[in-house]
């Protein structure tokens, strides 16, 4: 049985409410050699308070108190200190089923993985849990290209950085990237995908995705979102380097985000200008387009893109949406 030292960390940013649930279902793991490493970036509620709270009591737990710098931060803060062989990322509004550690260590030793996933309940209240991942069964013997090919789901369930545990060598040289502001991990998860040899997978929900509060959090449309295209473009130059044979993916996936983004930037003029600049990179690449595995649909949107400027085009696709 393993017994090396696993480092958890959790970024934490105005959770009052649900970083005690957090840091609970840590601490009561199965697997006891852990550290807890909590990363309060510069919360203004009671976050700190129940962090320094909870430490009196919990030996494994290190709080980290900085200014607010964003996700990114706090996750390379915790990095730092991180002494274990293995190392795990949990939001901090999120949880964990209490065999989650032991359950995934296990399994990366004994198939000798250099990452290991599993899959995760979108978690609304107590009476209400969602399968998160309903396609992928379990698979422990897979390569670099697997993971990255499931990067292109329109769900983008792979891009997380939790619900999975790394071998802490393959973070040696990476952080994620402080100035970005929404989807870092879409900015490192093909580094890593890239940098393993062997990965793997259980369909088993052993991480809780909160989506409580999700309409107020996440409803309306942030400009930060832009980032999920240059991304995406990222994973495009990944695949030419190295993975020829998924390439055409790759780019349908970029054309796919484009589109989406698109649909977006055309409900208010102060995003018009990103519209204009998808817009010619659309109508650059029609061809391609016209002739990938994009879906029908993703297909007319990018073809009454490249036609339409962005006030006529946002009255069109409500009138499709209504349809």
């Amino acid at each position: 049985m393993n017994t090396g030292l696993v480092s958890i960390v959790v970024p934490c940013y105005n959770i009052e409410k649900y970083i005690e649930r957090c840091i609970n279902s840590i601490i009561n793991q199965t697997y006891k050699n852990l550290e807890i490493i909590a990363v309060n970036d510069g919360s203004k509620d009671n976050t700190l308070n129940i962090l320094n709270r909870l430490k009196l009591k919990e030996p494994r737990l290190k709080v980290l108190n900085y200014e607010n710098h964003g996700l990114s931060f706090a996750r390379n803060r915790g990095i730092e200190q991180a002494q274990g062989q293995y190392i795990m990322f949990v939001d901090g509004d999120d949880f964990l089923n209490e065999n989650i550690v032991n359950e995934l260590l296990n399994t990366l030793e004994e198939k000798k993985l250099d990452i290991i996933a599993c899959n995760y309940s979108m978690y609304y209240s107590q009476s209400e849990k969602v399968v998160g991942n309903k396609t992928d069964t379990t698979n422990l013997n897979e390569s670099s290209i697997d993971f990255i090919k499931r990067l292109f789901e329109p769900e983008k369930r792979f891009c997380s950085a939790w619900a999975k545990l790394y071998k802490m060598s393959l973070l040696k040289n990476m952080c994620y990237p402080e100035n970005i502001y929404f989807g870092e991990d879409m900015f490192t998860a093909h580094i890593l995908f890239d940098k393993a040899k062997k990965v793997g997978y259980i369909d088993k929900e052993l991480y809780y995705y909160s989506q409580e509060g999700v309409s107020l959090v996440r409803s309306k449309f942030n400009v930060n979102k832009i980032n999920m295209v240059v991304a995406a473009k990222n994973w495009v130059e990944l695949c030419q380097e190295k993975y020829p044979s998924i390439l055409s993916q790759a780019y349908t996936n970029y054309y796919s985000t484009m589109i989406n983004i698109c649909s977006y930037l055309c409900m208010d003029k102060e995003f018009y200008s990103y519209y204009f600049t998808y817009k010619t990179e659309l109508k650059n690449n029609k061809d391609k387009i016209l002739k990938s595995c994009l879906s029908k649909n993703d297909k007319i949107k990018a073809v009454l893109i490249m036609l339409m400027p962005p006030n006529m085009y946002y009255k069109v696709r409500t009138i499709l949406l209504k349809e």
